[in-house]
């Protein structure tokens, strides 16, 4: 049997890579928001050892990543339009940009 997590479990990851997303406002449909996502590896996988960026990503893998974030919300009438990948450098800037706690 494979390992599973537990609910509330904290996970230390690594950055590799950033989606961007551009998506209805919540508030004024009619207007558009950036909703980037970030995508992060277990740091303790040796599996992913070789990942280190989005782009050591086959193109497969990331249209796979891609259809997940637009299958998500697919029950939320929010317009998703895909505008490319960010590497692992933009990724965390963009946490350190909104972390609430600054890094």
């Amino acid at each position: 049997m494979g390992s599973r997590l537990l609910s509330g479990r904290v996970i230390p990851c690594r950055l590799i890579g950033l989606l961007r997303v551009e998506q209805n406002n919540k508030k004024n449909r009619s207007k558009r928001e950036a909703n980037d996502r970030v995508v992060a590896l277990p740091i303790e996988a040796p599996q992913f050892d070789h990942l280190k960026d989005i782009s050591d990503f086959s193109r497969r893998q990331r249209e796979e990543l891609e259809a997940f974030f637009v299958a998500v919300t697919a029950f939320e009438k929010k317009d998703v339009v895909l505008n490319g990948w960010d590497g692992a450098r933009a990724s965390l800037d963009l946490v350190k940009e909104t972390a609430i706690v600054k890094v």
